[in-house]
């Protein structure tokens, strides 16, 4: 193409791209809507007239913030607009530029707020209420149809994982504790210091041995002077000087002790037997009740909850019973892929497969009516990193 050709190409592209711009720019200069929502394009020529305001906040919760950062409005349908960004950050001060022509400033208070990926900024960004009853009603519909049918088919398998499982996690556990002795002795020395014998101990001698006493003391009595009558002294007596004797026989006393034994002390004793339950029975409700021994033990389980030593050690214990068991592993191996198994899962994919593929289009959508809005807000925000910090202009009621 010689230089001629290639200027009239060249003017015609500009002249599409004026027509274009031209269109565009009535497009964007439409009025507003009644409902006094603001379109895109008086947004747009707002920020290209430079008719903004300037905020400063001083405030050290926003030190987060970065420039180009959006200012967020909510419009009357719920949704939200772009008012104005971050422009500079210094220290504490942020400088918000104000753009948004339906709206002044001055008519709002600035939160800054960031999204940190937690697991709940995810859940309620992929599940706002609304999305969440909808999935909720497909779920009970799903298993008011096929609950009992897939609950008579995977129950067994349940059952027998859980019975093979708990010998399996029992073995797992007692190797764990085996290898860790060593620490769960030192963590018990140092309770026993730290806790029990500067809380608990105390804590007995006020208020629980009264108790006992108490409950306890009145049945003692009773069984004390029944033995004492039973009790033969002069039988005891020359027992104990013929065994010190130098007479052949040294075991009168204990003879005399076993049989006073069992056939006085124990008929009495057991002839309490209700006397005695009665009052530990007493015992253990008032120490129930006690709200000091209630406090007191209380706050030893929440020391040792606390105590990180504590808590390491159990998260390692369980790993290592439960999580890194290969036992355990193969049980639910065997348990899970056996045939009667791949029949109930089988028939549970079936019954459920039109449930999950309508969940599937409520979370990310359909071909016919795109991606849904907080799945591709998740993807903005997960995979590309936007959309992670931002001020909302909160109105001043």
């Amino acid at each position: 193409m010689n230089i001629a050709g290639r200027r009239k190409v060249g003017w015609i592209l500009f002249a599409v791209m004026t027509i274009a711009f031209a269109v565009g720019l009535g497009i964007l200069t439409r009025p507003s809507q009644d409902d006094g929502s603001v379109s895109l394009a008086t947004t747009f020529i707002s920020y290209l007239s430079g008719d903004t305001q300037t905020i400063t906040l001083d405030d050290p919760a926003n030190h987060f913030l970065k420039p180009r950062d959006p200012v967020l409005v909510q419009n009357s349908d719920g949704s939200t607009r772009q008012a104005g960004y971050v422009s500079r950050v210094n220290g504490h001060q942020t400088t918000v530029l104000w753009y948004d022509q339906a709206t002044d400033a001055s008519d709002f208070r600035f939160v800054a707020e960031k999204n940190d990926a937690r697991l709940d900024d995810v859940f309620a960004m992929m599940f706002p209420p609304e999305k969440r009853r909808r999935i909720e009603a497909m779920i009970a519909s799903a298993m008011a149809t096929h609950g009992e049918q897939l609950s008579q088919n995977l129950l067994p398998i349940f059952e027998q994982s859980m019975r093979r499982s708990v010998p399996a996690i029992e073995v797992g556990f007692r190797a764990s504790v085996a290898r860790h002795r060593g620490e769960i002795d030192r963590l018990t020395n140092r309770w026993n210091d730290e806790i029990v014998a500067e809380l608990l101990v105390p804590m007995a001698k006020k208020e629980i041995v009264p108790l006992v006493r108490k409950n306890g003391e009145p049945v003692a009595e009773l069984i004390g002077r029944e033995l004492w009558e039973r009790a033969s002294i002069w039988g005891f007596t020359w027992r104990a000087l013929y065994d010190r004797t130098p007479l052949p026989r040294k075991d009168l006393m204990k003879q005399e002790w076993d049989r006073f034994v069992e056939e006085e002390a124990i008929p009495v004793v057991e002839s309490h037997a209700g006397d005695i339950a009665a009052a530990v029975q007493q015992t253990l409700v008032e120490i129930a009740a006690n709200e000091n021994v209630r406090a007191e033990v209380t706050a030893a389980a929440e020391a040792i909850s606390r105590d990180p030593e504590a808590r390491m050690l159990v998260q390692t214990l369980l790993r290592e019973a439960v999580v890194e068991n290969e036992t355990l592993r193969a049980v639910w191996a065997e348990a899970w892929t056996s045939d009667e198994a791949r029949a109930a899962i089988a028939l549970a994919s079936r019954a459920l497969e039109p449930t999950i593929r309508a969940i599937g289009d409520e979370m990310m959508g359909t071909r016919e009516k795109g991606i849904d809005p907080a799945f591709a807000k998740l993807l903005r925000n997960q995979v590309l990193q936007k959309d992670q910090r931002w001020v909302r202009a909160v109105p001043i009621r």
